[in-house]
């Protein structure tokens, strides 16, 4: 999972620190992560129905909004030692299957929450970190993003069905190989090789 933080943090810098232009502010990679929890929504909610859902699934959904939270992280200035931590929460998330209703129930709360970071960050609201229990604004958002990522992995692991054939990968294996995928096919529209990256 340490080469996907590394990824994250590549990706980010080459889209530009915070304010370079309209899409590099927490408000609009924020917005971004909302987008993908409401399309987790449908997806998940085409599997109880039973009936097709978009070609992405409800595991692609989550990993865009992981990708999504991982940028948020970067932008909002998480250190390196905050994003080893990310690196080894991905690692040592539990395999056992939760509920998905609850896990989906939990990211849709906590999403709430990175609005009041934000607006704490911003000096928008009459909360303070220190009511939580966090010496800044950007602690709080940090570790509410944290927080949303185990949640997010631990949803992929509950919906996560293994493959018929001999070779069938596990989640996590799966997880890495869709991550890598979907940025790479991101970051090729814009014209960067992400394997020539320093």
């Amino acid at each position: 999972m340490k080469t996907l933080i590394d990824l994250s943090v590549r990706i980010a810098k080459i889209l530009g620190k915070e304010g370079v232009n309209k899409y590099r502010t927490d408000d609009y990679v924020s917005s971004k992560v909302t987008e993908e929890i409401g399309e987790i929504s449908e997806e998940y909610e085409a599997i109880l129905d039973g009936v097709a859902g978009g070609k992405d699934g409800v595991l692609g959904e989550i990993v865009d909004m992981t990708i999504s939270l991982m940028d948020l992280l970067v932008l909002t200035g998480a250190k390196d030692e905050f994003m080893n931590l990310i690196a080894k929460d991905m690692e040592t998330v539990s395999s056992e299957k939760e509920n998905p209703q609850r896990l989906l129930n939990q990211l849709v709360k906590e999403n709430g929450m990175i609005s009041i970071g934000l607006q704490m960050r911003k000096g928008l609201s009459y909360k303070k970190p220190s009511d939580f229990g966090f010496v800044s604004a950007k602690e709080y958002l940090h570790m509410i993003v944290r927080k949303m990522i185990v949640l997010g992995l631990k949803m992929y692991d509950a919906c996560y069905v293994e493959s018929s054939d001999d070779h069938a990968v596990s989640p996590k294996e799966f997880f890495i190989d869709t991550y890598k995928k979907k940025t790479g096919k991101w970051m090729n529209k814009r014209g960067v090789d992400l394997n020539n990256l320093k």
